[in-house]
């Protein structure tokens, strides 16, 4: 199935068929495993879910799709893949959960960005991907995989920075009980 992402070169994988490929990529080669955004595939007018199962628990989020469809198709194609399958989280107690960084480095993701949609208000279980340092006369973007889950309820400010998409619906308890031991064990996307 042809979903618009293109490999940064001949070596890389490309074959995106059959259930969950990217989860039988080791992590460490899913680094810049792609080098552009999804094509859009979700269909904007419906509701998405997920169930994001830890190695300690699951979470279920709702997806806003009316708002930041980009955000929200990105999610879905990767969770459809199995992008996020065994990676680990990063835990700063008390602010937020990150994952989608692969082997806890901050600095890898999956190969590109995209133009983040500002404005939804932030609480505590909200999902946002994570903002990318600004380059001057450039427009702001967010990283195409590592998506941070609110531990607190951010400052409204925050709304004008990370491009967030979603928020925890059941399973809140579990997110101050997660360590960096934790992993990603899957991500089931459901359209409601």
């Amino acid at each position: 199935r042809d979903l618009g992402l293109r490999t940064p070169s001949d070596d890389a994988p490309t074959s995106l068929e059959g259930d969950r490929p990217l989860s039988d990529v080791p992590v460490e080669e899913r680094d810049s495993y792609f080098n552009t955004p999804p094509d859009l595939v979700i269909d904007p007018s419906k509701n998405y879910a997920a169930t994001i199962v830890t190695s300690r628990g699951d979470l279920e989020v709702e997806l806003n799709t009316a708002e930041a469809p980009t955000a929200v198709n990105n999610f879905v194609v990767l969770a459809n893949l199995g992008f996020f399958d065994g990676l680990p989280l990063i835990v700063v107690p008390e602010q937020v959960v990150l994952f989608g960084a692969l082997n806890e480095n901050q600095d890898s993701d999956v190969g590109y960005t995209f133009t983040p949609e500002l404005g939804l208000e932030p609480a505590r279980g909200s999902l946002a991907y994570v903002a990318l340092q600004p380059v001057p006369n450039e427009p702001a973007a967010s990283s195409g995989s590592q998506i941070l889950i609110a531990l607190m309820d951010p400052p409204a400010e925050t709304a004008q920075l990370y491009s967030f998409f979603g928020a925890v619906t059941a399973g809140d308890e579990l997110l101050d009980t997660l360590t960096p031991e934790d992993i990603i064990e899957s991500i089931t996307i459901r359209e409601e």
